[in-house]
C-alpha cells in the first residue's frame, strides 16, 4: 500500500513538472513570436518560394524494367571521397559470397584525387567506373540506376563501408524469403573505426516496411523492379524521401536481419549537419509535397500506414528547418496542413504519439504544433 502511495505521488509530481515545463515553453514561444497568427496559403507559398524556390525535379521516370545479369548491383556515388574511397570500395570487392554481384561506381565530378584512386578498380571484371560532371547525389545515384543489371540493388555512400559477409547475409535472406527489401543492422562509427552506436534489428520476415525499415537508402538490398519508373528527384536535398513514399509503399514483403551489414561513418560535413541554418533545408517540405504528385502519377494508393508516416515526416520537416526564420516555419506549417487535408481527408491516426500533432494540424494551432515538435 505504502509503495502504491509513493508511486502515485511520484506520478503526480511528474505530471505537474511536465505542465510547468509546457507552460514555460509556451511563454518562451510567445516571447519569440510563436503565435497563432499565420499567413494564408498563397502568402505561405510566396514566403517559401522567395527563401528557396522549389526545384523542378520529379521522381517519376519513363524508364522501365532493368536487365538482370547479376543477383545484385551495388551502386556507389562518389564525390571528393579521397580519404575514404579505398576503405569503401575495398569492403565491397572483398566480399565473400555465393552470389554474383556487379559494382557501379559513379565519380560525380570530384575535384580531389577520387577518380585516380578508382582507376585501380577498373581492372576488376565486375566493377564499372563511370566519370561524369557533377550532378549531385540524385544525378550520380540515377546514373548508377540506369546501369543496373541486378535482380537486387544496393546503394552505398562513399564514406561508409560494408561489413564482412554483408552481401551473403542480405541475399541469403532475400532469396530464401523472396522479399522485396531486406534490411540489416548497422554500426555508426567515427575515425579509426571507433564505434559510436549499434543499431540492431530483430530478425523478422514480412515486417511492415513503413513502420520497420529505416528511411535512408543504405543498409539494405532492394528488388530493382521497385525502381521501375522511379528515380531520385534532381536538385533536391533530402531526395531519399522517395523511400518512404515511392519504394516502401510498393514493397509487398520486407525482412529485417540482426546481422551487422553496414558501417555508417559519422561525417561532420554531411548535409544533415550543415543544413539547419540554410534556406535550402526548405527542400524537406518541397520534396514531401512532390512525393504526393509522383505517387499520383505512379498510381500508389494512400493507406493508414502512410498517413502516420506523413505525420512523422511533418515532425521531421520541423526539426530540419527549426533554425530558419519564424515566417518560414509558419509557412511550412500552413502548407503542411493543406497537404494533409488534400491527401488524407478521411484519415485519423490511432497512434497516441501523433494525436496531439494531428489535432494541432487539423485546428491550424501553430503554438501546439511547435510545442509538440519541440518536446517529442
Amino acid at each position: 500500500m505504502a509503495i502504491n502511495i509513493i508511486a502515485g505521488e511520484i506520478l503526480k509530481r511528474m505530471k505537474l513538472n511536465q505542465l510547468i515545463y509546457k507552460n514555460q515553453l509556451f511563454n518562451a514561444a510567445l516571447t519569440n513570436g510563436i503565435t497563432n497568427e499565420l499567413p494564408d496559403e498563397q502568402m505561405a507559398t510566396a514566403h517559401l518560394s522567395k527563401a528557396s524556390p522549389k526545384p523542378v525535379g520529379k521522381s517519376y521516370s519513363s524508364k522501365g524494367r532493368f536487365p538482370v545479369k547479376y543477383d545484385l548491383e551495388i551502386i556507389v556515388a562518389a564525390y571528393n571521397a579521397e580519404p575514404y574511397i579505398d576503405d569503401c570500395i575495398g569492403s565491397i570487392v572483398n566480399q565473400k559470397t555465393d552470389y554474383s554481384f556487379s559494382v557501379t561506381i559513379v565519380n560525380d565530378g570530384s575535384t580531389d584525387n577520387t577518380l585516380q584512386f578508382l582507376k585501380k578498380y577498373e581492372t576488376i571484371s565486375n566493377v564499372k567506373v563511370i566519370d561524369q560532371a557533377n550532378r549531385g547525389f540524385a544525378g550520380s545515384r540515377n546514373r548508377g540506376l540506369d546501369a543496373t543489371e541486378g535482380r537486387y540493388l544496393m546503394l552505398i555512400d562513399s564514406d561508409d563501408k560494408l561489413a564482412e559477409n554483408a552481401v551473403q547475409r542480405l541475399l541469403e535472406a532475400a532469396f530464401s524469403t523472396d522479399s522485396d527489401i531486406v534490411e540489416g543492422s548497422y554500426l555508426r562509427f567515427h575515425k579509426d573505426n571507433n564505434i559510436l552506436t549499434r543499431n540492431i534489428h530483430n530478425d523478422g520476415e514480412n515486417v511492415a516496411a513503413l513502420e520497420n525499415l529505416n528511411g535512408f537508402p543504405w543498409g539494405k538490398v532492394i528488388k530493382s523492379n521497385l525502381f521501375e519508373n522511379v528515380r531520385f528527384p534532381k536538385d533536391y536535398w533530402f531526395d531519399d524521401t522517395i523511400f518512404r513514399y515511392l519504394i516502401f509503399t510498393r514493397c509487398q514483403k520486407a525482412t529485417t536481419i540482426s546481422d551487422i551489414v553496414y558501417w555508417y561513418r559519422r561525417n561532420k560535413n554531411g548535409i544533415s549537419r550543415q543544413s539547419r541554418k540554410s534556406s535550402k533545408s526548405i527542400d524537406t517540405f518541397w520534396v514531401t509535397e512532390q512525393m504526393f504528385a509522383d505517387m499520383k502519377t505512379l498510381g500508389i494508393v494512400k493507406k493508414q500506414e502512410l498517413y502516420d508516416a506523413t505525420l512523422n515526416q511533418i515532425q521531421l520537416n520541423f526539426r530540419r528547418t527549426s533554425d530558419l526564420p519564424v515566417e518560414v516555419r509558419k509557412s511550412i506549417f500552413v502548407l503542411s496542413t493543406k497537404l494533409l487535408k488534400q491527401n488524407f481527408p478521411n484519415f485519423r491516426t490511432k497512434n497516441s504519439v501523433y494525436q496531439d500533432l494531428e489535432n494541432a494540424l487539423l485546428e491550424r494551432d501553430y503554438q501546439s504544433y511547435h510545442l509538440f515538435c519541440t518536446l517529442v
